[in-house]
């Protein structure tokens, strides 16, 4: 059961009332003056959205070209991809099929090379055996080499 409230609680209670009613006429003295300027507001709100629903109603052609260009450019850089993965693809097939005779090519070319340094090798031997053979022959040529 709800217990009454106590003679504390209902003066305080008057008292907050008496104080608002008090407050009352310049309550209403503020509403007054808010609703005298209510409607020069709602009338500049209403210019404000007509200015922002013109400046979106110019805007937005020229922003649906925009990216009807940026959809156009898309798909061609799509398009440039995928020829270029399809050309990367191809190149790496002919890659993998030329590797084995460019790797058989360059065992070719090292042993080559070493037999041609083999072969150097030996005519420089062959060479000098012939010189040390010929009397004076080092010291001619020593005299003919410019000096470094």
């Amino acid at each position: 059961m709800p217990s009454l409230p106590n003679f504390g609680d209902l003066a305080r209670w008057g008292t907050a009332v008496v104080d608002e009613l008090s407050e009352l006429p310049d309550t209403l003295g503020n509403v007054r003056t808010i609703l005298a300027r209510l409607p020069d507001q709602l009338t500049a709100l209403v210019a404000a959205l007509e200015k922002t629903t013109d400046a979106l109603d110019r805007a937005l052609p020229e922003l649906t070209r925009a990216l009807a260009a940026v959809n156009e450019r898309i798909d061609h850089v799509e398009r440039l991809a995928s020829q270029l993965a399809a050309d990367l693809t191809r190149t790496a097939a002919s890659l993998e099929r030329i590797l084995p005779e460019v790797s058989g090519a360059v065992a070719a070319m090292d042993t080559r090379l070493q037999n041609l340094d083999t072969t150097i090798s030996e005519l420089g031997q062959v060479v000098f055996g012939v010189l040390d053979v010929i009397p004076g022959a080092r010291r001619m040529l020593k005299r003919t080499v410019p000096p470094t």
